[in-house]
């Protein structure tokens, strides 16, 4: 879960910076949608229980 939580803190610091830097207005969708997918992946790992899970993030 560590792992998980850190790969989405550094999707949220890259689009930060992305959007600084870049002047990239889409770079928060694209943080966005990434971060969907990792979680979607996390979600759909054998031994997560969804049940759980979906409590934790109010589905």
């Amino acid at each position: 879960m560590q792992a998980l939580a850190h790969q989405v803190h550094l999707l949220h610091d890259g689009a930060g910076v992305s959007a600084g830097t870049d002047r990239d207005p889409s770079a928060a969708t694209a943080a966005r949608a990434a971060a969907a997918a990792l979680l979607g992946a996390a979600l759909a790992a054998p031994g997560t229980d969804t049940r759980t899970a979906r409590r934790r993030t109010g589905d």
